[in-house]
């Protein structure tokens, strides 16, 4: 696997866990994490 191929994957993994995120609220219990 050359290193493009490895940024294209890894591009499409942070976006994959970004949107998943924000689909669960969880996004929101990361950006806030003093509020139980």
């Amino acid at each position: 696997m050359s290193g493009s191929e490895l940024g294209a994957a890894d591009a499409e993994l942070m976006r994959d866990i970004s949107i998943t995120l924000r689909e669960t609220g969880l996004e929101d219990a990361l950006a806030s994490p003093e509020v139980d």
